[in-house]
């Protein structure tokens, strides 16, 4: 193992810390998700496939906003 990767990681680790903070959000939803009746997951689902269009749309806009011109 070279000095760079004891000090920064491998491209593996780097990847894994980044993603790190979005597992941790996510798992934080997990009991509110678990508490939900059948009913209220299958109307949950449906929301999110109703926000998803724009949520890509968004996501989209903002990626093409801040990249780099060239």
């Amino acid at each position: 193992m070279g000095l760079i990767t004891k000090l920064f990681g491998t491209t593996s680790e780097r990847e894994v810390k980044k993603l790190r903070s979005l597992v941790d959000q996510i798992e934080a939803l997990e009991p509110s998700a678990q508490a939900l009746s059948d009913e209220a997951l299958r109307a949950k689902t449906a929301e999110f496939k109703a926000r998803l269009p724009s949520a890509l749309w968004t996501r989209a806009t903002t990626q093409s906003a801040t990249a780099p011109k060239p």
